[in-house]
């Protein structure tokens, strides 16, 4: 199997996050997250499984030909100028 990269793309935007979110949930370097993920072209299972749970993606997504079927951002409605927010692990499971 093969690491696509098109999915953690393709995540981050679904759960309204940049790479620089995601390092900060990690508790990482942005630069050291980049590295991990986009540097090798066969990132480490470690990172690949913290990143697969903050993001609430099976491991194996990360080998899949297409990226599978996300929840695309929802808008906070809670405001009067609803605007697609950054999603918690929790809310993105619970939306699942």
């Amino acid at each position: 199997m093969t690491y696509n990269p098109a999915i953690l793309r393709d995540a981050l935007k679904a759960r309204s996050m940049s790479m620089r979110d995601l390092s900060k949930r990690l508790q990482m370097d942005v630069a050291d997250l980049r590295s991990e993920i986009e540097d090798k072209s066969e990132p480490g299972l470690g990172i690949i499984g913290k990143v697969a749970r903050e993001l609430s993606l099976p491991k194996f997504a990360f080998f899949m030909p297409r990226p599978p079927e996300m929840n695309d951002a929802l808008p906070d409605f809670r405001s009067d100028q609803p605007e697609e927010t950054q999603k918690s692990r929790q809310t993105v499971e619970v939306i699942q």
